[in-house]
């Protein structure tokens, strides 16, 4: 009887141990592979711990948050996967990851922090509906950078978010724009800034600083808070949008009996 209850207690404390083993599928945190070598981290919903990841590094499904430098420093990340559930990335998140050279945001992404990307190799990007700020050196730093998207829900775009974007020439500000701080757009190749409506009510001096010359700041017909068309605001040369001519209208013969 004395042999059985060890037997009975081993048993348990063996049961025990497994329930808390971090290799248990109910473990807090999760350690996945990356494609080529490396890992990341997840603990309770947030990636963490991703330095090493090479490859491609696919987030699952139920995370929603990317945490400061999670991936900063990832030199050899040339991809990642976003799950549909992710609303937060974190400062300096994928700096200096500089094989990553392009993302797909999800409709889910609420905030991108300071210098998420900064530093990497992005070539095009398009950011959500659901972000209305860009801020501090989101951006910074990407000299691959040629084409970005805005929806027309974005509300600030902060110092330094596309500071040192060097082949970037073109660019449109939704409407919805009312900042551009200072350095936002510095030391690119903008010649052509396109502004939907009419101009942000805050911006700064240096919000275009170093563009090249004769960069040009295109405005509508109609809008307000620039100046006169020839002259110079904050650095670009102001131009009006010619609207295209409207399409040329169809007439159906009709045939008599």
């Amino acid at each position: 009887m004395r042999r059985l209850f060890g037997i009975t207690t081993t048993l348990v404390v063996a049961l025990t141990s497994l329930a808390v083993s971090p290799l248990n599928a109910n473990a807090s945190t999760q350690t996945i592979a990356c494609s080529t070598s490396g890992s990341f981290s997840v603990t309770s919903g947030q990636v963490h711990s991703g330095g090493t990841c090479a490859g491609q590094a696919t987030l699952p499904d139920g995370v929603t948050s990317i945490g400061a430098s999670a991936f900063s420093g990832a030199t050899s990340l040339s991809s990642v996967n976003f799950p549909s559930t992710l609303s937060s990335i974190g400062s300096q998140a994928f700096k200096s990851a500089t094989s990553l050279t392009s993302i797909s945001l999800p409709a889910s992404l609420t905030e991108i922090d300071t210098q998420a990307f900064f530093d990497t190799r992005l070539r095009s990007l398009t950011i959500p509906a659901s972000v209305t700020t860009i801020r501090n050196d989101s951006f910074g730093r990407i000299s691959t950078l040629t084409s970005i998207t805005f929806p027309s829900t974005l509300i600030a775009i902060s110092p330094g978010a596309f500071f040192d974007a060097t082949t970037l020439a073109t660019v449109t500000i939704p409407a919805s724009v009312t900042t551009i701080g200072q350095y936002a757009f510095g030391n690119t190749a903008l010649t052509n800034v396109n502004f939907d409506g009419n101009a942000p009510a805050s911006v700064h001096a240096d919000a275009f600083y170093r563009a090249p010359n004769g960069a040009k700041a295109n405005i509508v017909e109609g809008a307000t808070g620039f100046g006169e068309i020839g002259n110079t605001w904050r650095g670009l040369t102001l131009t009006r949008i010619i609207p295209p001519p409207p399409p040329p209208v169809s007439y159906t013969h009709l045939t008599l009996p």
